[in-house]
């Protein structure tokens, strides 16, 4: 994925209604959220020279009626890279996919949290959009070659689904033309906050069955094959000798005043006085603020 992308908010409520969802308020609003327009967008979008890829993201891009007409002008407006982040319901429509492509989308990030029906639906809480994800990925990969398309896939890692890793990966793999498998750590906010029990699992945890399924797979597909997978905020010190496998998460940004500027997540994100003679110091992300708070730091330790 690109390092640095325009990010625009493209709307207000979404087809799922995932446990985990940071977005989401304790009254199963969605914080900060709002319905992009023409006249928005035109506003969020203009070109400067520095910036060339753009990310449609927050809640459900797809429920968006404007979506295929913002991409269509994101194009004209010189943005080689358009992105969608989506979890993928409406992709199991295959004229809208086209719709999509032919519009000038580039890139597409699907969100799949599981190997079965019953572990997706469990997280996502939507009867049967389980069945509507995986063809709308199968819909993608189908126009990935024709398009030039690049198609990633990303997964929330919690306590209901971190020992599905191996099969949620193998299942992905088998798609063949999937660029990246991205497997996120939680984000302690909205839901994830709220129902902070059910799902905590910890850093520890999940870089243990991670490891494991990634050593699987290795005797499966054979040490010489790069596996197109990366795990993004976890800390570095709990990778040791996988990584490689440690995703740099992209900087998001807006425009303002005809200028980038970053869209700040360092609140989201801490590091201790202890993690500052790392040698992953820059590049480590650190750990949930929430997380940090409750569970504190005692199983990370520097590396030197």
């Amino acid at each position: 994925m690109d390092n640095d992308r325009l990010t625009i908010f493209t709307s207000a409520a979404c087809n799922n209604n995932c446990v985990f969802c940071s977005d989401r308020k304790p009254d199963l609003s969605f914080k900060n959220a709002a319905w992009l327009t023409p006249e928005g967008f035109l506003k969020q979008s203009k070109k400067i020279e520095s910036l060339d890829s753009m990310l449609f993201t927050t809640c459900e891009p797809t429920l968006n009626k404007n979506l295929t007409n913002f991409i269509k002008l994101a194009k004209q407006k010189g943005y080689k890279h358009i992105c969608l982040q989506t979890n993928g319901r409406l992709l199991s429509y295959g004229s809208y996919v086209d719709e999509l492509v032919k519009a000038g989308l580039t890139e597409v990030n699907i969100s799949i949290h599981g190997s079965s029906k019953k572990i997706h639906e469990a997280l996502t809480r939507t009867p049967n959009g389980y069945a509507q994800t995986v063809q709308g990925l199968k819909n993608i990969v189908a126009l990935k070659d024709i398009f030039r398309l690049k198609v990633n896939t990303c997964s929330t890692l919690t306590k209901l689904n971190y020992k599905n890793i191996y099969f949620l990966i193998k299942m992905l793999l088998a798609f063949e033309k999937i660029d990246c498998i991205i497997l996120n750590t939680l984000m302690y906010a909205g839901n994830a906050d709220k129902f902070f029990n059910q799902l905590f699992v910890s850093y520890s945890e999940l870089a243990k069955e991670f490891k494991k399924a990634i050593d699987k797979l290795k005797r499966s597909y054979g040490d010489k094959k790069e596996l197109p997978i990366k795990i993004e905020t976890m800390p570095f010190c709990l990778m040791g000798g996988y990584e490689n496998y440690v995703g740099i998460p992209e900087t998001p940004y807006y425009i303002k005043n005809k200028e980038k500027t970053m869209l700040h997540r360092s609140s989201a994100t801490t590091k201790t006085p202890i993690c500052s003679p790392c040698r992953h110091y820059k590049l480590c992300s650190g750990i949930d603020v929430t997380y940090a708070e409750k569970i504190g730091w005692l199983e990370l330790a520097p590396i030197k």
